[in-house]
């Protein structure tokens, strides 16, 4: 049974077996009709490259899917956008229990695109972490 997508203007749904990316979502304090309890939002791998569209056009970046990206001593590259304006990176190494971690950057904060790769001039400073798996979507 597949799920619909938690994407903002998304309409596609996240069949069985296909990649999708979790984000932990907070309503804040004026007391939204969700509560206070933050919630999961699961969002297919096509809202990751829709939104990298978006982000070139608006923040006039050259950033595309499979760039390389440098933050530091550690190497990876760009798997598409997460939560809409942050690019979301996958650092080399080994992905742990099916799962690969990805951090978010945004495209403008102290990142530099030459020579078709993109690099941090301020490594290791990541938001947060986002968790890419298989869905198990049954």
């Amino acid at each position: 049974m597949a799920r619909w997508c938690g994407g903002y203007r998304c309409d596609r749904k996240i069949e069985a077996g296909q990649l999708y990316v979790r984000h932990v979502a907070f309503p804040g304090d004026e007391g939204w009709e969700e509560g206070t309890v933050p919630w999961v939002i699961q969002q297919c791998i096509g809202c990751l490259t829709d939104d990298l569209a978006w982000i070139r056009s608006y923040y006039k970046v050259p950033v595309t899917v499979g760039m390389p990206f440098i933050d530091g001593t550690r190497s990876g590259i760009v798997g598409g956008a997460a939560g809409g304006n942050s690019l979301c990176v996958f650092f080399k190494g080994e992905p742990q229990k099916g799962k690969q971690l990805a951090v978010p950057f945004h495209p403008t904060d102290h990142i530099v695109y030459e020579d078709g790769h993109a690099r941090t001039t301020r490594p290791g400073r990541p938001r947060s972490i986002v968790t890419v798996e298989l869905a198990g979507v049954s």
